[in-house]
């Protein structure tokens, strides 16, 4: 049940409401004295700090200098290189399936099964600026192979779609789903992978972003003695979240 508010309560509560604002207007802001001369101590007690921070090598990133910059065809190699479990990363699959996870939890789990053959074991390749069926006209940035999958992959950066360009890899895809020995335990889609959002009109495409990868790689846990495959890896992650 609701109590009421007698008559002295209520006079009791606006009279301490009104000395209440009338306190807040007199009340002048603090402002926190702040020169210039502790502004510039504060920055050369720092400079030593970031003086060893540097040379430590910690401000290093390899994929700044390389001259990847914006490239497509040098960045999807560099990718798929992350991706491959025999490259010399020596990470197996670990960074093939922080990206499938980025296709979302359903289609992330059918994926990671599909790495694997019937006998348990990782088995699959990866291969860059592929023809999988010898058409000069559908050449796909990233294929993902194996005995139970099957994934374009169509990296963009600066560059537009092409005409028809995600229909005729679909075709493709179909067509060479059909040469598997068996198709209906194929796990097969085209991955769209943008710098910015893009409204896709068919589902099957799976979009995904490089900000979403660079989260993803940050987060990949790895073996205590990966050392230089970790610092590689942060520093590929801080170097495409700048697309």
């Amino acid at each position: 049940m609701e109590q009421s508010l007698s008559a002295d309560q209520l006079v009791t509560y606006f009279s301490t409401l009104s000395e209440l604002l009338d306190l807040s207007r007199r009340t002048q802001p603090v402002t926190p004295e702040f020169s210039d001369t502790d502004f510039s101590n504060y920055f050369m007690a720092l400079k030593p700090q970031l003086d060893t921070h540097r040379a430590a090598g910690n401000d290093i990133n390899a994929w700044h200098v390389s001259g990847l910059k914006r490239k497509e065809v040098p960045n999807s190699a560099v990718l798929a290189w992350w991706l491959d479990p025999l490259a010399t990363h020596g990470l197996g699959s670990r960074v093939m399936e922080a990206f499938l996870d980025a296709l979302g939890q359903k289609n992330a789990a059918e994926f990671k099964v599909a790495l694997k053959d019937d006998s348990g074991n990782i088995n699959y390749r990866v291969l860059v600026e592929s023809l999988p069926l010898g058409e000069q006209d559908n050449r796909i940035d990233i294929e993902v192979e194996g005995p139970n999958i099957l994934l374009f992959i169509e990296v963009k950066i600066d560059a537009t779609e092409g005409k028809q360009q995600l229909k005729r890899y679909q075709r493709l895809l179909k067509n060479k789903r059909k040469m598997s020995t068996q198709p209906d335990k194929l796990a097969s889609g085209i991955v769209y992978l943008t710098v910015k959002p893009r409204t896709l009109t068919d589902e099957s495409v799976l979009p995904v972003l490089w900000t979403d990868l660079a989260h993803r790689f940050r987060a990949v846990d790895l073996p205590s003695e990966s050392i230089l495959a970790r610092s590689l890896l942060n520093q590929f992650s801080d170097f495409i979240d700048d697309f």
